[in-house]
Protein backbone atom coordinates (compact mmCIF):
# COMPACT_ATOMS: atom_id res chain seq x y z
CA UNK A 1 0.00 0.00 0.00
CA UNK A 2 1.25 3.12 -1.17
CA UNK A 3 1.51 6.24 1.55
CA UNK A 4 -1.25 8.16 0.34
CA UNK A 5 -3.48 5.25 0.34
CA UNK A 6 -1.91 4.44 3.63
CA UNK A 7 -3.06 8.10 5.52
CA UNK A 8 -6.38 8.02 3.31
CA UNK A 9 -7.35 4.84 5.33
CA UNK A 10 -6.05 6.44 8.68
CA UNK A 11 -8.97 7.10 10.82
CA UNK A 12 -9.06 10.24 13.19
CA UNK A 13 -9.09 9.21 17.04
CA UNK A 14 -12.93 9.69 18.25
CA UNK A 15 -13.83 13.03 19.56
CA UNK A 16 -13.47 13.85 23.35
CA UNK A 17 -10.77 11.03 23.14
CA UNK A 18 -7.58 13.14 23.46
CA UNK A 19 -5.73 14.16 26.81
CA UNK A 20 -2.71 16.02 25.35
CA UNK A 21 -2.06 17.67 21.88
CA UNK A 22 0.69 19.54 20.18
CA UNK A 23 0.71 21.46 17.69
CA UNK A 24 4.25 22.73 17.61
CA UNK A 25 5.36 24.99 14.77
CA UNK A 26 3.45 23.32 12.22
CA UNK A 27 0.04 26.05 11.67
CA UNK A 28 2.36 27.99 8.88
CA UNK A 29 1.06 25.37 6.64
CA UNK A 30 -2.55 25.11 7.38
CA UNK A 31 -4.97 27.08 5.22
CA UNK A 32 -7.60 27.49 7.30
CA UNK A 33 -6.34 28.41 10.86
CA UNK A 34 -9.29 29.42 13.40
CA UNK A 35 -10.69 25.94 11.78
CA UNK A 36 -8.28 23.73 12.05
CA UNK A 37 -7.40 25.21 15.97
CA UNK A 38 -11.45 24.48 16.19
CA UNK A 39 -11.25 21.02 14.98
CA UNK A 40 -7.96 19.90 16.96
CA UNK A 41 -9.75 21.33 20.22
CA UNK A 42 -12.92 19.31 19.38
CA UNK A 43 -10.36 16.04 20.50
CA UNK A 44 -10.05 17.03 23.44
CA UNK A 45 -11.23 15.09 26.45
CA UNK A 46 -12.13 17.30 29.89
CA UNK A 47 -9.17 18.31 31.55
CA UNK A 48 -7.15 17.47 28.15
CA UNK A 49 -5.06 20.56 26.80
CA UNK A 50 -3.58 21.72 23.37
CA UNK A 51 -0.27 23.02 23.33
CA UNK A 52 0.43 25.57 20.20
CA UNK A 53 3.82 27.02 19.79
CA UNK A 54 4.34 28.69 16.65
CA UNK A 55 6.39 31.74 15.36
CA UNK A 56 5.02 35.25 15.74
CA UNK A 57 6.29 36.48 11.98
CA UNK A 58 4.67 39.79 12.70
CA UNK A 59 8.41 40.90 14.00
CA UNK A 60 9.98 37.87 13.45
CA UNK A 61 12.93 37.06 11.05
CA UNK A 62 10.54 34.61 8.77
CA UNK A 63 7.54 37.42 8.27
CA UNK A 64 10.61 39.83 7.60
CA UNK A 65 12.23 37.80 4.95
CA UNK A 66 8.37 36.80 3.51
CA UNK A 67 7.25 40.67 3.35
CA UNK A 68 10.55 41.68 1.62
CA UNK A 69 10.41 38.88 -0.83
CA UNK A 70 6.78 40.29 -1.68
CA UNK A 71 7.89 43.87 -1.87
CA UNK A 72 10.26 43.12 -4.32
CA UNK A 73 7.85 41.34 -6.79
CA UNK A 74 8.13 38.31 -5.38
CA UNK A 75 5.36 35.51 -6.25
CA UNK A 76 4.19 33.20 -3.09
CA UNK A 77 1.68 32.30 -5.68
CA UNK A 78 -1.07 33.48 -2.54
CA UNK A 79 0.75 36.35 -1.56
CA UNK A 80 -2.36 38.30 0.01
CA UNK A 81 -3.30 34.86 1.80
CA UNK A 82 0.41 34.36 2.92
CA UNK A 83 0.92 38.11 4.39
CA UNK A 84 -3.17 37.80 5.97
CA UNK A 85 -1.83 34.35 7.81
CA UNK A 86 0.24 36.22 9.48
CA UNK A 87 -2.46 38.80 11.03
CA UNK A 88 -4.46 36.16 11.56
CA UNK A 89 -2.22 33.63 13.29
CA UNK A 90 -1.15 36.96 15.73
CA UNK A 91 -4.93 37.84 16.25
CA UNK A 92 -5.46 34.47 17.37
CA UNK A 93 -2.61 33.58 19.14
CA UNK A 94 -1.47 36.69 20.70
CA UNK A 95 -4.38 37.03 23.21
CA UNK A 96 -6.89 34.51 24.68
CA UNK A 97 -10.03 36.06 24.13
CA UNK A 98 -10.08 36.25 20.02
CA UNK A 99 -9.52 32.17 20.11
CA UNK A 100 -12.10 31.67 23.08
CA UNK A 101 -14.24 33.08 21.85
CA UNK A 102 -14.18 30.91 18.41
CA UNK A 103 -14.29 28.02 20.77
CA UNK A 104 -17.68 29.31 22.25
CA UNK A 105 -19.49 29.63 19.56
CA UNK A 106 -18.56 26.19 17.72
CA UNK A 107 -18.52 24.35 21.05
CA UNK A 108 -21.64 26.21 22.89
CA UNK A 109 -22.20 23.16 25.74
CA UNK A 110 -17.97 23.07 26.56
CA UNK A 111 -15.86 25.54 28.55
CA UNK A 112 -12.08 26.33 27.36
CA UNK A 113 -9.42 28.02 29.50
CA UNK A 114 -6.80 29.21 27.09
CA UNK A 115 -3.23 30.87 28.20
CA UNK A 116 -1.22 32.78 25.92
CA UNK A 117 2.35 34.10 26.11
CA UNK A 118 4.68 35.68 23.84
CA UNK A 119 8.49 34.56 24.26
CA UNK A 120 11.16 35.57 23.29
CA UNK A 121 13.36 33.42 20.74
CA UNK A 122 15.87 33.51 18.22
CA UNK A 123 17.35 31.61 15.34
CA UNK A 124 20.86 30.67 15.30
CA UNK A 125 23.59 30.20 12.40
CA UNK A 126 27.20 30.07 12.20
CA UNK A 127 26.89 31.71 8.86
CA UNK A 128 25.38 34.33 7.07
CA UNK A 129 24.65 31.38 4.46
CA UNK A 130 23.28 29.97 7.61
CA UNK A 131 20.76 32.48 8.31
CA UNK A 132 20.26 32.87 4.60
CA UNK A 133 18.72 29.04 4.69
CA UNK A 134 17.18 30.14 7.66
CA UNK A 135 14.34 32.15 6.04
CA UNK A 136 12.71 29.65 4.64
CA UNK A 137 11.51 27.83 7.11
CA UNK A 138 8.19 29.36 6.81
CA UNK A 139 6.17 30.23 3.91
CA UNK A 140 9.60 30.88 1.27
CA UNK A 141 10.05 26.84 1.35
CA UNK A 142 7.48 26.45 -0.62
CA UNK A 143 8.32 29.26 -3.18
CA UNK A 144 10.44 27.78 -6.28
CA UNK A 145 13.64 29.45 -7.26
CA UNK A 146 16.36 31.35 -6.04
CA UNK A 147 15.45 34.88 -5.72
CA UNK A 148 13.91 34.76 -2.40
CA UNK A 149 17.52 33.73 -1.13
CA UNK A 150 18.84 37.15 -2.58
CA UNK A 151 16.15 39.04 -1.34
CA UNK A 152 17.01 37.60 2.90
CA UNK A 153 21.06 38.22 2.07
CA UNK A 154 19.61 41.92 1.25
CA UNK A 155 17.41 41.83 3.98
CA UNK A 156 20.62 40.68 6.92
CA UNK A 157 22.90 43.25 5.37
CA UNK A 158 20.83 46.37 4.43
CA UNK A 159 18.41 45.88 7.29
CA UNK A 160 19.94 43.93 10.43
CA UNK A 161 18.52 46.12 12.78
CA UNK A 162 15.13 45.31 11.58
CA UNK A 163 15.43 41.37 12.32
CA UNK A 164 17.86 42.06 14.94
CA UNK A 165 21.12 40.35 13.61
CA UNK A 166 23.93 39.48 16.20
CA UNK A 167 26.86 38.38 17.20
CA UNK A 168 26.12 36.19 20.25
CA UNK A 169 28.82 36.60 22.69
CA UNK A 170 28.18 34.26 25.47
CA UNK A 171 27.48 30.79 26.36
CA UNK A 172 26.97 27.80 24.09
CA UNK A 173 26.75 29.74 20.97
CA UNK A 174 29.02 32.32 21.19
CA UNK A 175 30.24 33.50 18.10
CA UNK A 176 26.97 32.48 16.14
CA UNK A 177 24.68 34.74 14.28
CA UNK A 178 21.24 34.83 15.09
CA UNK A 179 18.26 36.96 14.56
CA UNK A 180 15.03 37.67 16.44
CA UNK A 181 12.06 34.82 15.71
CA UNK A 182 9.69 35.84 18.97
CA UNK A 183 6.99 33.20 19.57
CA UNK A 184 3.83 32.45 20.57
CA UNK A 185 3.34 29.30 23.75
CA UNK A 186 -0.52 29.13 23.73
CA UNK A 187 -2.50 26.34 25.93
CA UNK A 188 -5.73 25.54 25.05
CA UNK A 189 -7.69 23.69 27.74
CA UNK A 190 -10.87 21.93 27.91
CA UNK A 191 -12.42 22.33 31.33
CA UNK A 192 -14.03 19.12 33.21
CA UNK A 193 -17.36 21.18 33.23
CA UNK A 194 -19.05 24.41 32.02
CA UNK A 195 -18.19 27.43 33.40
CA UNK A 196 -21.10 29.69 34.45
CA UNK A 197 -20.88 33.04 32.58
Amino acid sequence: MDEVARRQKMELPGEGSINLGLALHMLFFVADLERSLIRMARFLTPGGGLFIVLADESDGYTGHALRAFVEAGGETDANAHHLGAIVERRRLLASPDALLDSLRRAFPDRAHRISAERQPSRLYGHSLSDMIALSMIATLAEVEGIEKLAVARRLLEEQPELVDLRIENFGPRAGMLSVAQPQFVVRVERLSAPTSS
